[in-house]
């Protein structure tokens, strides 16, 4: 009989399987008017495993925020823009931690992270939809 933790665990593993072909086939269907908000972690693939080198295995969860209905060249939509992102990597941080407790940093700094990351392509989104209204 596999131990909870560990059905657990590969419960965990199949969700991000699935995860990451969803990712792969959004991605594929992309508009050019979303931002993808990541997270990250590096945790012990034997992890648990008393005795034994556990080489680190990256995990990466990827959400797409999409801004299509959303006017960049307002304050409004970009502090929507950015609410959105600061929402969505909140909720991916979240995930990481209830796939591995304990081994992600704490939810408030992967979130800050996250939202950090996503800063220049928030920028450049910005940027080209100003460009835009301008008529370059």
């Amino acid at each position: 009989m596999i131990p909870v933790h560990d059905r657990m665990r590969r419960i965990g593993i199949v969700l991000l399987t699935a995860s990451a072909a969803l990712t792969a086939l959004a991605y594929a269907q992309v508009s050019p008017k979303t931002i993808s908000v990541e997270v990250s972690i590096l945790t012990p693939v034997l992890a648990g495993r008393p005795g034994l080198e556990a080489p680190a295995d990256q995990v990466t969860l990827t959400h797409l925020v999409s801004f299509s209905d959303l006017d960049l060249t307002t304050q409004s939509g970009q502090e929507e823009l950015r609410d959105r992102i600061a929402e969505t990597a909140r909720f991916a941080c979240e995930q990481l931690e209830r796939l591995y407790p304990r081994q992600s940093e704490s939810p408030a700094r992967c979130t800050r992270q996250a939202i950090e990351d996503s800063d220049s392509q928030v920028a450049a989104a910005i940027d080209a939809a100003e460009r835009e209204a301008r008529g370059e």
